[in-house]
């Protein structure tokens, strides 16, 4: 501007067809309020998906919880009866080995008492003989030496 002119007011617009220009700040402003309220619609969508798929996983892995549990209960039961059932085999079985062992010593005692038994009545007897032997040479000695 040029000093010395009035100042000039902006006069209403006018289009190609020579009707007044729409301010496009109302539906500037209204696009915008639209935009954001799609942005806060989404991301509460999101919100709700992403709640639902923590609640869903959340449940999932109280079930796998009792699951296992279960499984691990089941388990130890099965566990015990098999440790009981070997416990038992084992005890019958150290019982049938003791009793087998028992039975061969006693057999081999009674064999040692027996054999050691007429072991030591024919040495009895061979020492009977002898001495019988010897005292019948010693007798024969004396008849002989007179």
């Amino acid at each position: 501007m040029v000093e010395g002119t009035p100042k000039q007011r902006p006069g209403i617009g006018i289009d190609s067809f020579g009707g007044q220009v729409i301010d496009p700040t109302k539906n500037v402003l209204d696009l915008v309020q639209a935009a954001i309220q799609r942005q806060d619609d989404l991301r509460a969508a999101e919100t709700r998906r992403v709640n639902e798929k923590i609640e869903a996983e959340t449940r999932r892995n109280n079930e796998l919880a009792t699951q296992k549990q279960t499984f691990d209960l089941e388990l130890a039961k099965v566990l015990r009866a098999n440790q009981d059932a070997a416990s038992t085999l084992l005890a019958t079985q150290l019982k049938e080995v003791k009793n087998d062992l028992s039975d061969r010593t006693a057999k081999l005692e009674q064999f040692r008492w027996e054999t050691g038994g007429r072991g030591m009545g024919m040495n009895a007897l061979f020492g009977w003989a002898i001495a019988v032997l010897m005292a019948s040479v010693a007798v024969a000695a004396l008849f002989l030496r007179h």
